[in-house]
């Protein structure tokens, strides 16, 4: 296709002079149109959208502060619950030392008082029975010697008292022999 223009001699590199100038006024309505009206909306919407967009990781930045205020909180927060919950265990356990202690000592206590009511209760029936076995013992005494006497003594205070005082003397001594 070049070769077809050179040969008609028709190439042209440059426009004509009128139309170069006709193109530079054009080009230069064309840029005053854009400086005055489309790049002036043009930074405004840039300008708008640079402040929204900053706006928005303000907005981010703040939640996010926010944030880690409201999660130190809770940090705080279940670490107080925890040491609350730690404080009752030990309170708990304090309680249940001193309760196990208290029934431990009330148990010997109640033991003691058991053992001590027990050796009483045999030391009255000792005392009874070393009591009624006198009493047998006196009376036997006494029918024995009504029959080797061949009297009745039985009512007769005089040998009873008599028999009381024998009991007594074999009591005092350490072995019961006389």
């Amino acid at each position: 296709m070049l070769a077809m223009l050179a040969d008609s001699g028709d190439l042209r590199i440059l426009p004509h002079a009128d139309e170069l100038i006709l193109a530079t006024i054009a080009f230069g309505i064309l840029v005053v149109f854009l400086l005055k009206a489309v790049f002036p909306r043009l930074k405004k919407a840039l300008e708008d959208r640079t402040a929204k967009i900053q706006g928005q990781l303000e907005e981010a930045e703040r939640t996010k502060r926010e944030a880690d205020q409201v999660l130190e909180q809770y940090r705080q927060q279940l670490a107080g619950a925890r040491a609350e919950v730690q404080k009752l265990i030990d309170e708990g356990k304090r309680t249940a030392d001193s309760l196990r202690a208290d029934l431990v000592a009330k148990a010997e206590q109640e033991a003691q008082e058991i053992v001590r009511r027990a050796q009483a209760d045999v030391a009255g029936e000792r005392d009874r029975a070393v009591q009624q076995l006198q009493t047998t013992l006196g009376e036997l005494s006494i029918e024995l010697a009504a029959r080797i006497i061949e009297q009745d003594l039985r009512n007769n205070e005089a040998a009873r008292q008599l028999v009381d005082k024998a009991i007594q003397d074999l009591a005092r001594t350490p072995s019961g022999q006389a």
